[in-house]
């Protein structure tokens, strides 16, 4: 069985750390564009290392347009989204090995 789940605690965590109550960006908790990129890094770091292989996602990550912003706000916004996503597959796969199947639509 693949151990994801401290990646998902990791990824959770970060979440929080970037958003607001309601899960909006909260520019106000993170400092400058400098530490907005290094949550940017880290999370890259984590989808790297987890043993999931989402290097899709990685690619998809290292192209994003909105991580090329100037927005501060726009890039954490981006950020989120990354993790919400990343954590629904860490979800699915964690259920997947109980034995669950699940069926959703296509989250892109």
């Amino acid at each position: 069985m693949l151990h994801i789940a401290p990646y998902r605690t990791r990824l959770e965590r970060i979440f929080k750390e970037i958003t607001d109550a309601s899960g909006g960006a909260d520019v106000n908790a993170v400092g400058g564009m400098g530490a907005v990129n290094d949550r940017i890094d880290e999370v890259q770091e984590i989808l790297a290392e987890m043993p999931l292989g989402l290097s899709d996602l990685e690619a998809r990550m290292k192209n994003e347009p909105d991580f090329s912003s100037f927005s501060r706000k726009r890039r954490l916004e981006a950020l989120a989204d990354y993790i919400r996503f990343s954590i629904g597959l860490i979800d699915r796969e964690i259920a997947a090995k109980r034995g669950h199947m699940i069926v959703g639509a296509n989250d892109d």
